[in-house]
């Protein structure tokens, strides 16, 4: 996937170059607007570049987008003072560079400004800085730490996903939007974390009480973690918080989370169960995509829809369970889900004909459909109930009807009467239950109530 990104950043900057008039001084490209230049490529071959201070007569105030993108030859870098602004992925690729100090004057610097900097091993932030975008250090493997100037604002998304080495982040005095609390980055009130240092985080991590939210991409691509501990305090959880946290086998999701944003838990290969909050009222585009190893899915009874790719490549998944109010399943939802070959829902057939099932949910669609039972049964057992022992049942009149409660660990095999007598009973069972998997062993009629 970074493959990817890569070529669609480089195929951008192609593009970009093409439609842009600019002028050519030495190894730099260049516009000038208002008395101020901007660099917009270099095609030199130099190791140590030094970005001159003027181009054309114009002073140069910002490095546009994409616009060292790639030049992996380069190991040394100098920016000019009067630099206000880094562009989009201005030096994305740039593998060679082991070292970077911005000067004093810039204020933003854009997303994926150095990523996949693999090389890169320092890094000076200046005072002035106000702004630094999504994922600007994206991908720097080899950086270990990095200290945040004291005017960065608030943080809408993790500047350093993928830093697989990231063990310290120090910020500023005089910071008042941004603290470090137990090695983790929060903004200044404490309640949403932005970023887990991929360095520290492996094996089992717990989130610091207090916690509301966790970040865009607060965890992204950090393989080492095994499984995570949410407090209660966690109400929301943003886009691709978890995504490719590939050897994630377990998360707990507390009661009050009513936001899961899309990719939150994308590319969790290792996950083999989730248990989604019952808060939810969608589920969000791409929410599970390619979480292989999940084998079932309960979605929570509040939610109307599920958005596109929610389960796509989930190729482990056999059993889905879906609630009575759901109205939409989006394109792809469940593309590619191979295994999967039941699904229960719990509203009738009319509202499951009336549904909206978008294109490519072929494995869906081809699956058993399992409706809930509408009715009351003949023998409602008590939900507290635990074992039903030889013979508990010997004069139960034939057809009757029996909801067994999920609680239910024990059955024996004589305890109702058998299966092929005349006019034999059925059961009304919860799905993925004891109770069902002896039914259903023993040959008896199985209807199904909502998980």
């Amino acid at each position: 996937m970074k493959k990817l990104w890569f070529a669609v950043l480089l195929a951008a900057a192609l593009l970009l170059c093409a439609a842009a008039a600019a002028d050519t001084a030495g190894d730099f490209e260049y516009t000038a607007e208002g008395g101020r230049a901007t660099v917009t490529a270099y095609t030199g071959s130099d190791t140590a570049v030094t970005v001159p201070a003027a181009l054309g007569g114009s002073p140069v105030t910002a490095i546009g987008e994409y616009a060292f993108m790639g030049c992996t030859e380069i190991t040394s870098l100098t920016l000019p003072q009067g630099l206000t602004a880094i562009g989009t992925s201005a030096f994305a690729g740039c593998f060679g560079l082991t070292s970077v100090v911005v000067p004093e004057g810039v204020t933003d610097i854009g997303e994926t400004a150095f990523f996949t900097c693999t090389g890169l091993t320092s890094v000076t932030l200046p005072d002035s800085l106000i702004r630094l975008e999504a994922g600007a250090f994206g991908d720097c493997t080899a950086l270990t730490a990095v200290t945040l100037p004291k005017n960065l604002a608030a943080l809408s998304d993790n500047p350093f996903s993928g830093c697989a080495s990231l063990t310290q982040i120090i910020v500023a005095a005089g910071n008042t939007a941004l603290e470090v609390r137990s090695g983790l980055l929060y903004n200044r009130a404490g309640n949403e974390l932005v970023c887990w240092p991929q360095g520290l985080a492996t094996g089992a991590c717990a989130v610091p009480a207090g916690t509301e939210a966790i970040g865009v991409n607060a965890f992204v691509s950090c393989e080492g973690i095994t499984s995570v501990s949410l407090p209660d305090s966690v109400t929301a959880i943003r886009s691709s918080a978890f995504r490719f946290c590939t050897d994630l086998t377990g998360i707990n999701l507390p009661a009050g989370i009513t936001v899961l944003e899309d990719s939150a838990f994308e590319g969790c290969c290792s996950l083999t169960s989730i248990a989604l909050p019952q808060g939810l009222t969608a589920i969000a585009p791409m929410l599970l995509r390619s979480c292989e190893s999940l084998t079932s899915v309960t979605v929570p009874a509040g939610v109307t829809g599920i958005g596109f790719s929610a389960f796509e490549y989930c190729g482990a998944l056999t059993r889905v369970y879906l609630p009575a109010g759901l109205t939409e399943i989006g394109l792809f939802a469940f593309n590619c889900c191979d295994s999967l070959t039941d699904v229960y829902f719990a509203g009738t057939q009319a509202r499951w004909d009336a549904m909206t099932v978008e294109e490519l949910n072929d494995p869906l669609t081809a699956a058993a459909l399992h409706l809930s039972y509408q009715g009351e049964p003949d023998v409602d057992l008590p939900e507290d109930l635990l074992r039903i022992g030889s013979g508990a049942f010997p004069d139960l009149p034939g057809g009757s009807l029996v909801r067994i409660p999920a609680g239910v660990e024990e059955i024996a095999d004589d305890a109702f009467p058998p299966a092929d007598g005349a006019n034999p009973v059925s059961f009304i069972v919860i799905p993925g239950t004891c109770a069902e998997t002896w039914a259903l062993n023993n040959g008896y009629t199985v209807l199904y109530d909502q998980p």
